[in-house]
């Protein structure tokens, strides 16, 4: 009895190589959708720093036109 219950288990949770390779391709097909998302992150990212960047360059720029009439007033 304690065979055919081993037997039985072991039958019932052994995956077949079809099984295997199912997952594998599913899990592969997770990682390179997580992957896309990374990367539209890293874009989404890499462009607001850039913009961000812009502004401070703006910002420096109106503070340095400032300083200048200010100093042309005094």
């Amino acid at each position: 009895a304690a065979f055919a219950d081993m037997q039985l288990y072991v039958n019932t949770k052994m995956r077949t190589p079809t099984e295997i390779v199912d997952e594998v391709n599913r899990n592969a097909e997770n990682l390179a959708s997580a992957s896309e998302q990374v990367s539209a992150t890293a874009q989404a990212l890499a462009q607001a720093a850039s913009e961000q960047a812009a502004g401070v360059e703006e910002t420096s720029s109106s503070l340095e036109q400032m300083t200048a009439s200010s100093a042309q007033n005094t």
